[in-house]
């Protein structure tokens, strides 16, 4: 797991940032609780492949490093 949030949007952008670098990850979410006859959820942002662990977390870290890099 490289993350979670209470905002599904946040971890949507993290998501969509790491797919266009090419890391594979995906989004689970789980069941934490009821709420008023409801299952309150939290997402999760997971790296597929371990080896793209560190890429991922750097790249979610530092983005103002990556943008330096490439300029």
């Amino acid at each position: 797991m490289l993350f979670s949030a209470r905002d599904p949007a946040e971890i949507e952008r993290a998501r969509a940032r790491l797919v266009s670098e090419g890391i594979p990850c995906e989004i689970r979410t789980f069941a934490t609780a009821m709420v008023e006859g409801s299952k309150a959820t939290y997402p999760e942002l997971w790296v597929e492949a371990d080896p793209d662990y560190h890429t991922a977390s750097i790249l979610y870290a530092s983005p103002l490093r990556l943008l330096r890099q490439r300029s």
